[in-house]
């Protein structure tokens, strides 16, 4: 199992939206817990299994949301996350 954790960055507003999200906020406090900022973007830092996991979390989330707005800023935080673990899977092939 790799246990490297790898750097994963979302734009500030898609951020906030995984904040906003209860489930999400509550399943993977600690990891939303120390972003670092850089201008627009934070940068969180962790494995791939967990931000596998993440994923298909705001995925979901997406899927289910109540309002448009949400569902595009998740729909927007879950690109993102998957355009990152695509990167790591191929670099590990």
């Amino acid at each position: 199992m790799d246990f490297r954790k790898y750097d994963v960055e979302l734009s500030k507003i898609e951020y906030r939206a995984l904040l906003r999200n209860s489930m999400i906020s509550l399943m993977f406090k600690d990891q939303l817990r120390s972003p670092k900022n850089s201008g627009e973007f934070v940068t969180l830092h962790m494995s791939e299994s967990t931000l596998d996991s993440l994923a298909g979390f705001v995925a979901a989330e997406a899927n289910h949301a109540e309002t448009n707005a949400d569902e595009q800023l998740l729909g927007s935080a879950f690109e993102s996350l998957d355009a990152t673990l695509n990167v790591i899977k191929t670099r590990g092939r």
